[in-house]
Formats: structure tokens, C-alpha cells, sequence
């Protein structure tokens, strides 16, 4: 088997929410670092002068070696190289041929069980150099460049030598850590799992290039309304509150605030306080004026010289009562009263306080029955999320969050697909999360998605029905449950049926046409995946 270990640099930053992006206009491929077999290192300077600045070059213009004769390529967080050089023609080719990948971060995942994320690894994946510490490799890497990075150095402006020295360490310490990998795999009869998690990664690399289309006129059409709907909520739930000073701000997004309001508490807030001596007396800012120099009672005068007949003076220092009294600002409480008694379970970290999640306040509209505020505060804490999560918010310091702050200059959004972050090795999805896009019913934001292709285009939604169910009864062998998958059996239906002392028929039609019991079935799901 011909294996090539590669590596490459590209622009050093974030943008749009991405870390050297190849999908923005402001980021190029700057060199690269290959090593086949038993063969020497060899490597790669892209860097060019551009009227007078150094710029990288696109991934399918970079010039790298012929891998007709490899079968496999080797990296250390691959899809991050491979994203750059997707359309590069040597890379077509290697993929059409059925050239297989090797990530060292992926494999190190699944031969330590997961040992980094599940002892404070970190939550981006595992690091060359935590792997190349923990396995005692030979080459280490070095830090000079990332140093110069977070000096603000861009990648282009690295000094040529310094900076192939840097990645010819990743290739050889890459090339150290995946033979110690094959090694190990072998011994622990994985080769077969780790090669076709690989597969897996393969695709997602493509998915990830590929990306989401944003219909921009649609999104941003859908957070005016969103916007225009949370003032309004805000306006009518304003209306419950009782009176409060002007200085207080009452924040319907703030769990403690709506902890307050609802089972009663203190609200705190900044406002200017007049301030008093030891004697409680108002203190005032001083200012000096000149007053008539009196005798008797009688302003004196100036006798002779170029003042004579005037009025002598004196300044004095006197309160500067227009200017009204020293203020300082000071934390302030006001206390609401209690409107629902609270649960000693929703009790929050934080004394005086409890927790106001969606279940709690469920549980709160339970306990009250006609109380349309909690309606309200529901209705508003989905929006506020949508907006947040979904659409573009900007905070007090100026940071814009949401999914519209991901869109790459492609016009679409390349959303990490991670396969070696979580403790359970599923996939996840950061920048944003597109496996949480609110449901049918919920947000209408599915509707900014929009095919890559233009009007030529469809976006297709597809789901494989009870697709753990399917698994379960394969691998078990269970005749009864294979049955049933056969006859299409729904079987959060069936379990719910049981649940509900109903009629797998009566359930199955409820849960077609009622939504309080679609919800019932998706509940149900825990047990049935348990």
C-alpha cells in the first residue's frame, strides 16, 4: 500500500466564522508538505507577490505531487487539507480511482476510546500535539509559527524557510503517529472499523465543500418579521409588570428577571444616588465666585487708581447649586412580589433565584391554569432563540451571533461536520449546528435553505424510518421485532399503544392527525431507542 502523509498552510484567522477558511476571498493556500513510503520529504511554496503583498493561491491551482501510484493519503485533521484542495485535479483523480484517507486525529479518537474528550481534550478535536506528547514521538512540533500567528502574523507573511520547517515537523510526526496507529490497529483487529469510519468522513468532506445555499432575501425577510414579533410579544408582556423605577430595565430574556417576576425576587439595576456627608446632608460640586467686599454692611470701594469707584471683591468658594448635587451610580434592588409559588426542584444555583427553562414554565402553566403570561414568555423565548440561533443578533460589544454570521463567500454555508468530538463518537455539527434546525411547526427558517443550483435545483429532505428500530432487530435476530419492520410496524406506536392501554390502531391514527399525540410518540422514542 502507497501511502503519502501530507499538510498543508493556508491564511491564519477566522472568517465568517471559520478558521482558515477556503471558502473566503480573503484567504489562499500558502505551502505544502508530502512525504511517500520510504521516499524523502518533499514540499510546496505557494506564496506570490501581488502588487506588492503576499497572497496565497486557490486549492485547485496548487501544484502537488502525482499520486497515480498512492492509495492512500494520510493527514493529521484531513478534511481541513482536503476541503482546500477538493478541486484540485490530482485529488479528482485519487477520489475517482477509489483512493481511501487516513486521519491520525479520527484514528487516535477511536484507538484511545475516546480517551481525549472524555479526560478534558479539546472540545475542536485532538491536536497533533497532544497526540505526538502522548505517544513519545520523536519529532515534536514546534511552536515558533503558531507564535507568529498569534502575534498576528499572517501565514503569507512567515518567513519562507521558517515556515516549511514548521509543516515538514506535522508531515514527519503525522507519518510517526499513523504507523504506530496501523501497528496498533492491527493488533486490535480494527483496521476494518477505522478504515470504514474513514469512509464516512469522506463523504462528509464532500458534504461539508458542497455546503447549504442561503436564500439571503428570504432570511433576512424572516428576521425583520422576527424581529418585528418579538417587539411586539415584548410590548404586550410589559404590560403585566408592575410599576418600577425608570432606571430598572426589565429584561424578558433574562432568566433571572423572569425568575423574579414570576416567584417573586429582587430586580437589580444601576442608578444615580444623590450623595449625602455624615450628617445626611446633600453634597454639592463646588465652584468660586467673586462677591462685593462689605463693611458695615456697605460694599467697599476702591479709592483711587485706575479702579477707583468700583466695588472690591473677594472670591469664595461657594455650592454650585444650578449644577445640582454629587451623584454616584449604585446597584439598586426592587422586589417583586410572588405570583406562583415555586417547586424547591427548580431551584437554581444561584440563591433567591430558580431555574425558568421550557419545562419549568410548563409545569408552572400546569400549576396555574388561565394565566396567559407564561404563553407569552414561551412564545418570546422561542423567538429570541430562533433569532440568536438561526438568523443574525448583535450584542451589546458589537459581536454578531447566529447562522447568518456563517455564510462564506460562496454564498453558502460549510458547516463543520466533527466525527471526533463527542464521548459517544456520533457526529456533531458546529458553525453552525445544522443537525438542529427547528422542525416543522416550530420556525419556518428551513425555508431560507435553498438548492446550489439555482431554479434547476431541489432541496430534498430524506429520513430513514426507524432506522435504529432496523439495526436493533438485525442485529439481535429478534424474528418478532424483523416482523414487524417487514409489515412496517410503527413501533413508538406500538410501545405507546401498550403505555396508553389503546389499540396499536387507535394510537397509530391519533398520532397521524393529533399533535398532542405526535408529541406522545416522540416522547415515547427514550423508551423505544433505549
Amino acid at each position: 500500500m502507497e501511502y503519502c502523509v501530507f499538510d498543508l498552510e493556508a491564511t491564519y484567522g477566522k472568517q465568517n466564522n471559520r478558521v482558515s477558511s477556503p471558502f473566503s476571498n480573503e484567504t489562499g493556500l500558502c505551502s505544502g508538505g508530502f512525504k511517500f513510503g520510504k521516499q524523502e520529504y518533499v514540499d510546496r511554496y505557494y506564496v506570490r507577490d501581488v502588487d506588492g503583498r503576499n497572497e496565497g493561491i486557490l486549492g485547485r491551482d496548487a501544484s502537488i505531487p502525482d499520486l497515480s501510484n498512492c492509495s492512500l493519503l494520510v493527514g493529521h485533521n484531513i478534511k481541513f487539507d482536503l476541503l482546500w484542495l477538493w478541486e484540485n485535479r490530482e485529488i479528482r483523480e485519487f477520489i475517482k480511482r477509489g483512493g481511501k484517507i487516513w486521519d491520525t486525529s479520527y484514528a487516535e479518537y477511536l484507538l484511545s476510546a475516546q480517551f481525549y474528550n472524555m479526560h478534558g481534550g479539546d472540545s475542536r478535536g485532538i491536536s497533533l500535539k497532544q497526540v505526538a506528547k502522548r505517544r513519545g514521538c520523536k519529532y515534536q512540533k514546534l511552536d515558533i509559527v503558531a507564535s507568529m500567528w498569534d502575534d498576528g502574523i499572517r501565514t503569507e507573511d512567515v518567513p519562507k524557510d521558517v515556515l516549511l520547517e514548521y509543516q515538514k515537523y506535522d508531515v514527519l510526526t503525522t507519518e510517526e503517529i499513523f504507523l504506530q496507529q496501523v501497528k496498533e490497529a492491527r493488533e486490535k483487529e480494527m483496521v476494518q472499523t477505522i478504515q470504514q469510519r474513514h469512509e464516512g468522513m469522506l463523504a462528509t468532506t464532500e458534504m461539508e465543500y458542497n455546503g447549504l445555499h442561503i436564500d439571503m432575501e428570504t432570511a433576512r425577510k424572516q428576521q425583520a418579521e422576527l424581529e418585528n414579533s418579538i417587539l411586539n410579544l415584548t410590548d404586550e408582556l410589559y404590560k403585566y409588570l408592575p410599576d418600577l423605577p425608570e432606571a430598572c430595565e426589565f429584561k424578558w430574556g433574562s432568566w433571572r428577571n423572569v425568575s423574579a417576576f414570576l416567584f417573586g425576587g429582587a430586580l437589580t439595576y444601576k442608578d444615580d444616588v444623590v450623595v449625602l456627608d455624615a450628617a445626611g446632608n446633600r453634597q454639592y460640586y463646588q465652584k468660586k465666585v467673586k462677591t462685593p467686599k462689605m463693611q458695615d454692611g456697605v460694599p467697599l470701594r476702591f479709592k483711587s487708581g485706575k479702579n477707583k469707584g468700583k466695588i472690591k471683591t473677594v472670591t469664595e468658594t461657594v455650592p454650585d447649586i444650578d449644577r445640582g448635587p454629587k451623584t454616584r451610580k449604585e446597584v439598586l434592588e426592587v422586589q417583586l412580589p410572588q405570583q406562583v409559588k415555586p417547586k424547591d426542584a427548580w431551584k437554581s444555583s444561584v440563591p433567591g433565584y430558580y431555574q425558568t427553562s421550557e419545562n419549568v414554565l410548563e409545569e408552572v402553566k400546569e400549576m396555574t391554569g388561565d394565566f396567559p403570561v407564561i404563553d407569552k414568555i414561551l412564545d418570546l423565548k422561542g423567538k429570541l432563540k430562533d433569532l440568536g440561533t438561526y438568523y443574525e443578533k448583535t450584542a451589546k460589544n458589537g459581536n454578531k451571533t447566529g447562522m447568518l454570521t456563517c455564510i462564506q463567500d460562496t454564498g453558502r454555508i460549510h458547516g463543520n461536520l466533527n466525527h471526533n468530538v463527542t464521548a459517544t463518537t456520533r457526529l456533531s455539527s458546529t458553525s453552525p449546528n445544522l443537525q438542529n434546525i427547528s422542525g416543522k411547526g416550530k420556525s419556518e427558517v428551513k425555508r431560507v435553505f435553498s438548492s446550489r443550483f439555482g431554479d434547476a435545483g431541489v432541496i430534498v429532505e430524506i429520513d430513514y424510518s426507524q432506522v435504529e428500530v432496523v439495526c436493533k432487530a438485525v442485529l439481535a435476530g429478534d424474528h418478532v421485532m424483523l416482523d414487524a419492520v417487514l409489515n412496517e410496524i410503527d413501533e413508538h406506536c406500538e410501545w405507546l399503544a401498550f403505555a396508553e392501554e389503546k389499540t396499536y390502531e387507535q394510537v397509530k391514527e391519533l398520532c397521524s392527525n393529533d399533535p398532542e399525540w405526535k408529541a406522545k410518540r416522540q416522547s415515547m422514542k427514550a423508551c423505544t431507542f433505549g
